[in-house]
């Protein structure tokens, strides 16, 4: 298989299994699915479309510019390139954990998942500007890994507590994890929204799936 094959069907991947949890828990779409190119046609994914930069932190400013720059979709009819992916050991993945790997992401208590996001959201336009953390400033970040039926899980003040069955050690995630330890251990998707310009665009910029829906 060709490398341009194997990006064409890592993107097919992407479109299918695409959708945060909250898509899955309200029913309201969110994500936005890959759009292939052609020539003369006005459509195209809709990622690099009308960011508030005025609004961005010089790293996320920073991030954008070298995303753009990795991401033609002229260089390959309209399918990702492969500087492009966003898979383990990517241009971009490594990028953006050069850039964010120590920014704190939050537990939030959601039936069915592991789910971390940065800031702490609550829906409204203040979900792009957190303070305390002025790096992502004009960025929401989400980190969802499903729990099966079978886990025995409990959350307290110190996390989540999952216990997987017999014979298992269990895990305990804590109250806070930067980027960096979630996109390592490569059981999280991590989400990237950026601030629009026009709210009725997707926010939804890409998103950076574990490394088990690339093998």
């Amino acid at each position: 298989m060709s490398t341009f094959d194997r990006e064409f069907d890592k993107i097919l991947g992407e479109a299918y299994f695409g959708g945060s949890p909250y898509e899955r828990v309200s029913g309201i779409k969110r994500h936005v699915t890959f759009e292939a190119r052609r020539p003369g046609d006005v459509n195209r994914s809709r990622k690099f479309d009308a960011h508030d930069d005025t609004y961005f932190s010089p790293e996320v400013a920073k991030f954008v510019d070298i995303y753009k720059k990795y991401y033609r979709p002229e260089d390959s009819g309209g399918a990702a390139i492969t500087t492009a992916s966003t898979g383990p050991g990517s241009d971009i993945r490594n990028t953006f954990i050069n850039l964010f790997g120590d920014v704190e992401m939050y537990l939030q208590d959601v039936p069915g998942m592991i789910l971390y996001t940065v800031p702490d959201r609550d829906g409204k336009s203040e979900m792009y500007d957190d303070p305390s953390q002025p790096k992502v400033k004009g960025m929401n970040l989400r980190a969802h890994h499903d729990l099966l039926e079978s886990d025995d899980v409990r959350m307290d003040s110190k996390g989540l507590h999952i216990n997987p069955g017999m014979n298992s050690q269990g895990a305990t995630y804590g109250a806070v994890k930067t980027v960096s330890e979630l996109l390592e251990e490569n059981a999280f998707t991590l989400e990237v929204d950026i601030k629009r310009v026009d709210h009725n665009i997707e926010p939804n910029f890409d998103t950076f799936y574990p490394a088990d829906l690339y093998n």
